[in-house]
């Protein structure tokens, strides 16, 4: 069973990488307006998404029992390519690496973090998910209105 959530997963982001990404629009009120491209992130910066306060999904499936579970990233470990992880349910904590995390959506309203993109590291609020692209439209602290692909949006937690 946990073989065949991992496969649609995978199948997931496949489908999604080969969509058009939604990271080029951004405004800085309810019009969404076209911005111009924005160069990449050196290669360095790419991987290293995570940050202390994330609200995260494990998918590894070792130790047993850790598959689906969410936690909290306390604290990163080797320039950010691991991260120990609190348990939401319990308070173990178990240092795993940033390809066994995924990003977690709130309820709209909810507080997210900027984890990919030109606009990574800001804090806004999610207005909003459009399923059919995968993408998630978010309102920065600024004011500044984006629509990112889920992958670069993740839930933070509350304070």
């Amino acid at each position: 069973m946990e073989r065949q959530v991992l496969a649609e997963k995978l199948a997931r982001k496949a489908k999604r990488k080969q969509q058009q990404p939604c990271e080029p629009t951004e405004g800085k009120s309810a019009r969404v307006e076209e911005a111009a491209p924005v160069d990449p992130p050196p290669p360095a910066a790419q991987g290293c998404w995570l940050q202390p306060g994330l609200v995260v999904r494990v998918l590894a499936s070792d130790p047993p029992g850790l598959h689906r579970a969410k936690g909290v990233v306390r604290q990163l470990l080797e320039g950010g390519r691991h991260a120990q992880v609190e348990l939401l349910e319990g308070s173990e904590r178990h240092v795993l690496p940033d390809d066994c995390l995924e990003t977690v959506l709130p309820a709209a309203g909810g507080r997210v973090a900027v984890v990919g993109g030109a606009h990574s590291g800001s804090l806004g609020e999610l207005l909003g998910v459009d399923v059919d692209a995968f993408c998630a439209r978010v309102v920065l602290q600024d004011g500044t209105l984006l629509t990112l692909d889920y992958e670069c949006v993740c839930k933070t937690e509350a304070q």
